[in-house]
């Protein structure tokens, strides 16, 4: 069975893709999470819980974060959680919301460190959108 499903949510200011599917779903909120359930070919319903979440520090010293970034948190089919920064196409997992967290601190460390120290006209058009976002976001410390 292939699903092709982009949610389409607006969490906390947050909008992801529109829903596409070859199958009935239904989506709801609450507070601070959202939901799609898709129908598969069975019949049977699989739901997907996503909520949001923020990044305040890298537990770094290193770096500061000036402005908070948003993480979509969602949990996959084998209960294992995905934290996911579509605007830089970042993503981790983890077996608990705490350690897909701390991987993805470590990756952003990564990839800002990695982009800062390339020119921009050494980049594609994607990295060079994310070097802006993680600029806009992040400093790092002399």
């Amino acid at each position: 069975m292939n699903i092709d499903v982009r949610v389409a949510i607006n969490v906390d200011q947050f909008l992801y893709q529109p829903i596409t599917s070859n199958y009935p779903f239904v989506t709801g909120s609450s507070t601070n999470s959202n939901w799609i359930a898709i129908q598969s070919e069975s019949g049977d319903f699989v739901s997907y819980n996503i909520q949001s979440n923020y990044i305040y520090n890298l537990n770094n010293t290193n770096y500061v974060v000036g402005k908070k970034i948003l993480v979509k948190v969602e949990k996959d089919e084998n209960n294992e959680i995905i934290c996911d920064i579509p605007e830089i196409e970042l993503y981790s997992f983890g077996k608990n919301e705490e350690e897909a967290l701390k991987q993805l601190k470590l990756e952003i460390i990564d990839l800002f460190d990695d982009l800062i120290s390339i020119p921009d006209n050494q980049l594609g058009a994607s990295p060079v959108e994310w070097k802006k976002y993680l600029k806009e976001h992040i400093v790092k410390k002399q």
